[in-house]
């Protein structure tokens, strides 16, 4: 039989022998293709690393930008200060946040920070007010004349222009200004004198000086020009002076704050001899009479 037809009529064989014919040898070591492999994968885990670094920088901006503004909004809860004004002719109580009370007289302010408040007892006075405080941690009370700063006790401050007075009903009160410290006992008051600086009045009277708490006016020997200025604030008036000089006038007397402003400077005017005139409901003129 001849070998090629039972090849042809075999078809197991013929399939073999296409196999056969068909193969190539395949020459590449298996480090030539882990090679090729790895230079065709590394450069795509590159681009994953990169990706998924720019994710996470991402979220660690936005968290950081999202505790930037949580820190922004509590500092900016805690610098909130509240202001309590007094007009002329009204007091006011406040109570602040520990439980201390202030009393503040006409024309007078009080700032503080009420979220802060628990870091640093420590308000702002315009003006005059009487402090009950509550004991606990360091308490100041700033102003642009001084400070003055207790742990509990109960005190007066003036704080008016350039004039600055700080009374010690009870406890103990540091006082600071014209870069001097002093310490008051109960009964005590400090001044800043224009030129000997921060001082004790030893001539103090409590009944003077806390008059305003009395519903009062007490004056001995007293500036005319400041009894003035306290008739202007408490009944919220204006008082046109033809008189010079009106420091050099001191004038002493008590009478109820209860009454009105032209009873109140009729009082005052007849001590001097003055003439009072009623401008309007809120003015008054006041001239010296000839002799």
């Amino acid at each position: 039989m001849n070998p090629e037809n039972t090849s042809q009529t075999n078809p197991q064989k013929k399939i073999d022998h296409l196999l056969k014919s068909a193969s190539v040898e395949y020459k590449r070591s298996k480090q030539e293709i882990w090679d090729q492999l790895t230079e065709q994968i590394g450069p795509r885990d590159q681009e994953v690393q990169v990706v998924l670094i720019q994710r996470n920088w991402r979220r660690i901006l936005l968290v950081a930008a999202s505790v930037a503004f949580l820190l922004f909004m509590a500092g900016s809860s805690l610098m909130y200060t509240r202001t309590v004004h007094v007009d002329a002719g009204k007091t006011a109580n406040v109570e602040l946040p520990d439980g201390s009370i202030v009393q503040l007289n006409s024309a007078s302010s009080i700032g503080y920070r009420p979220l802060g408040w628990y870091l640093k007892r420590s308000a702002f006075l315009s003006g005059e007010a009487f402090f009950e405080v509550t004991k606990g941690e360091k308490f100041e009370i700033r102003s642009s004349q001084g400070s003055t700063s207790v742990l509990g006790t109960s005190f007066n401050i003036y704080a008016r222009k350039d004039d600055y007075q700080v009374f010690c009903e009870s406890g103990k009160v540091s006082v600071r200004a014209s870069e001097k410290e002093l310490i008051l006992s109960p009964g005590e008051l400090a001044r800043v004198d224009h030129v000997r600086g921060l001082i004790k009045d030893e001539e103090t009277r409590m009944e003077i000086t806390l008059a305003w708490r009395l519903n009062k006016f007490i004056y001995n020997t007293t500036s005319l020009h400041k009894v003035f200025q306290d008739i202007e604030r408490q009944y919220n008036v204006k008082i046109k002076s033809g008189i010079s000089e009106l420091d050099n006038y001191h004038y002493t007397g008590i009478f109820e704050r209860s009454i009105d402003a032209y009873s109140a400077l009729e009082i005052v005017c007849h001590s001097f001899n003055f003439s009072l005139m009623a401008e309007s409901d809120s003015t008054f003129v006041i001239i010296q009479n000839q002799p």
